[in-house]
């Protein structure tokens, strides 16, 4: 795999934060990167 394409952080959490139709909300964990805020471990 090239440098580039290698990860650079895993965070591993309980849940990856969904949308109403239960896609993964990727936005979501964007704006959350940008800000530098840690994934919360979303409960259901």
């Amino acid at each position: 795999m090239a440098t580039y394409k290698a990860p650079r952080i895993v965070q591993i959490v309980e849940r990856l934060p969904r949308s109403a139709p239960g896609k993964i909300a990727w936005r979501e964990l964007q704006e959350q990167e940008l800000q530098g805020a840690p994934l919360p471990n979303h409960k259901a």
